[in-house]
């Protein structure tokens, strides 16, 4: 009843889905639908979220009207724009910014008016509890098809899509939200602390075990000299947000083990912290900026900002308006994920090629005798294949593709015959 609006977005998203996957309306229609659903059921869900800690009377009204006019426009908006659009991953990384930043945002006003010390405890045992039920009912569900397909009459294998993903959406959605506290006194505190608890040594093992692979592995690129694998960061994000979890989870707890790691568990992750930011920069100075790597860089960022609150002993809901303000940033203004690595990789190769003396008045010079530096080769190939779409798939530049030349572009002219091989790996 608290979240009924959002519950019916919910439900109207897996409509779609359905006559999509049963192809009633074409996928990409589908798709666009959804996004404006998920965009509508988010923005109300921060509304009421909102209402609740300022006490708004109409606040279940206010949601209602934001969810219905956003759904309508965002599922509008998606469908005139279509996939052809010639920015349409910029759209899509429009969508996914703004999504997380309304997620973000909602857990942020949650801490304003919930009991902080057992907030996070609560939403990740939510989770898992809602998981949980989504797996048996999707499991009950498919037994009875497969009971009605051997024993009645056979049926199509699209059925198993649709009930898995009701099951899933439905389940997660009323059993997380269901359970979501409202600011009233309760007594949860005590059996989420109890699950934190839990949850907490049912992780550890892995956690250590994997801080201890990457600190062998940190060991083994500092005593080779060589540089860390782009691997390193996704990994060491990991053990990062397993602290950032137990930091966010136990911080209330007065047992004293939990008491002492919450304070100084922190420092464990300095060493690997050092290691993916020096193989950030090692891999920026060596090939430049990509979406990847930047979104990447991004996500560091937020783990350095959890690291250094939970130094300081700071509240954690400071981190979620971060994380809101910075998705923001880093998809709706210029400073985006997607034109910053296009700029830099274009001021690369611009620079490349006019050490060289290939480039005149914008427009480039093929020489079937370029010798040219190793360095310059590997900047003017690797950018030349993330700016141009012929040649990189689902590339994003606007002023290349008539500049560059793919067929006069050769792996004999541009390369080395050392480096020959280097290009077929790709860079």
């Amino acid at each position: 009843e608290r979240f009924w609006i959002f519950h019916l977005s919910v439900f109207l998203a897996v409509i779609v889905f359905i006559q999509g996957n049963h192809d009633m309306i074409s996928s990409s229609t589908a798709i666009n639908l959804i996004r404006g659903v998920c965009w509508g059921a988010l923005s109300g869900l921060f509304v009421q979220l909102l209402g609740e800690w300022k006490g708004w009377k109409s606040r279940k009204l206010s949601a209602v009207i934001v969810t219905v006019l956003v759904c309508v426009l965002g599922s509008g908006f998606w469908c005139f724009v279509g996939k052809d659009s010639p920015r349409y991953g910029f759209l899509v990384m429009l969508y996914s910014g703004t999504v997380v930043s309304l997620t973000a945002a909602s857990v942020y006003v949650l801490f304003q008016y919930c009991e902080e010390r057992s907030l996070a405890a609560r939403l990740a045992v939510n989770a898992f509890g809602a998981g949980a039920c989504a797996i048996i009912l999707a499991l009950s569900l498919i037994l009875c098809v497969v009971a009605f397909s051997e024993l009645v009459a056979p049926v199509g294998s699209r059925i198993y899509g649709d009930l898995l993903l009701m099951s899933y959406s439905m389940s997660m959605s009323i059993g997380f939200l269901s359970f979501l506290p409202d600011g009233k006194p309760h007594d949860a505190a005590g059996t989420s602390d109890k699950a934190a608890a839990f949850l907490f040594w049912l992780l550890l093992p892995a956690s250590l075990l994997l801080l201890l692979i990457l600190y062998i592995y940190i060991g083994k690129s500092v005593f080779e000299m060589s540089m860390p694998s782009g691997e390193l960061n996704w990994f060491g994000s990991a053990a990062l947000a397993v602290y950032v979890f137990f930091w966010l989870s136990l911080r209330g707890l007065t047992h004293r083990f939990f008491k002492m790691f919450v304070r100084w568990g922190w420092m464990l992750l300095l060493p690997v912290l050092a290691a993916q930011i020096t193989g950030i920069a090692m891999r920026y100075h060596a090939y430049g900026l990509t979406t990847p790597r930047f979104a990447g860089m991004i996500t560091l960022l937020f783990g350095i900002v959890a690291l250094f609150r939970a130094a300081l002993r700071r509240h954690p809901q400071g981190l979620f308006m971060f994380i809101a303000v910075t998705c923001l940033i880093f998809t709706l203004t210029p400073l985006n994920i997607i034109d910053v690595p296009v700029w830099n990789q274009e001021r690369r190769l611009k620079a490349a090629l006019e050490r060289n003396g290939l480039l005149d008045d914008g427009k480039v010079i093929i020489k079937s005798d370029a010798m040219i530096s190793n360095r310059d080769a590997e900047i003017i190939v690797g950018a030349w294949r993330y700016l141009v779409p012929g040649e990189r798939k689902g590339g994003y530049s606007r002023n290349w593709n008539d500049g560059l030349d793919y067929l006069g572009i050769k792996p004999t002219v541009w390369y080395r015959p050392s480096f020959t091989a280097g290009l077929r790996k790709g860079i």
